[in-house]
């Protein structure tokens, strides 16, 4: 092999994420930005991001690797950077190997390292991101597009408690909550689906404060947007869009601009909701 390039998208936080059945449970899903990692002959060595080192060592008497990274998501703002970097690493090390690793193990692999997102899967799925374990899968596949609001805050997500370590996050609203998600998505009713979201982000205001949530809440009612989504351990908010909300993008953006929160969350995109997880590509 000369060249692989291992890719995985990356999301703008979570459509759900609590406590379900005693355990943590998060959705993510994907936007149309990706972070990508290059191993080839002639590379010189990125250390970059000691994680993807850490990735490494789950593959015994491997050669020692030359990767370059290439990141276009966002850092340390609930965009699943770190996660795509770790998940196109195994990938290229399962390459290198001549083995397969699913995304169930390549999930449960991520996990090992760090709290973990659910993006290697195309589709959304539920799982527990302490171990990777896997919860639910849903087949349904909605057109849709998010304006992501991205502040110039940044989280370590391994400083904040755990939701099931809160004493005062609603353990009993949560679980309700995923159950109406999962009622959403069988019913396919995108209303449905974008108030769950926003009631979602709300329930976890006791334990990561959105800024100007309530604000932005307000901003979609009145401009009778599907709803909106947060990064649970992160700092952007998403607008979730209809298909035909995006013909007005320009005149929300307008609307955004004189807003209170335009200050704070000063980057802001359209991006569209894709159903792919993690790819690679192998040139020999």
């Amino acid at each position: 092999m000369q060249k692989i390039i291992s890719s995985c998208y990356g999301s703008c936080g979570e459509l759900f994420q609590g406590i379900v059945d005693g355990q943590e449970l998060l959705i993510s899903y994907h936007i149309n930005q990706k972070n990508s990692v290059i191993w080839q002959v002639d590379n010189s060595t990125d250390q970059s991001l000691s994680k993807m080192i850490e990735a490494k060592q789950f593959f015994s008497n491997h050669e020692p690797l030359n990767l370059k990274r290439f990141c276009n998501l966002p850092v340390g703002k609930g965009c699943a950077s770190s996660t795509a970097d770790i998940i196109s690493t195994l990938q290229i090390m399962a390459q290198l190997k001549q083995a397969h690793l699913s995304a169930e193990d390549t999930t449960r692999l991520c996990a090992k390292i760090e709290p973990t997102d659910s993006i290697a899967f195309s589709q959304w799925t539920a799982i527990n991101p302490l171990n990777g374990e896997v919860k639910e899968h849903f087949d349904w596949e909605p057109r849709l597009y998010v304006y992501m609001l991205e502040p110039l805050d940044t989280i370590d997500t391994l400083t904040l408690p755990r939701m099931s370590e809160s004493a005062y996050y609603d353990k009993v609203a949560s679980q309700q909550l995923y159950q109406h998600l999962q009622q959403a998505i069988k019913t396919k009713d995108l209303a449905y689906l974008g108030d769950v979201s926003t009631q979602c982000a709300l329930l976890n205001q006791v334990r990561l404060p959105k800024a100007y949530l309530f604000e932005l809440i307000r901003f979609v009612h009145l401009e009778k947007l599907l709803g909106l989504n947060i990064a649970h351990s992160g700092t952007v908010v998403g607008l979730l869009l209809r298909e035909k909300d995006v013909s007005r993008v320009d005149e929300l953006e307008a609307k955004i601009a004189r807003q209170s929160f335009a200050k704070y969350y000063q980057k802001r995109a359209l991006y569209q909701i894709v159903y792919r997880g993690m790819e690679v590509n192998v040139w020999k």
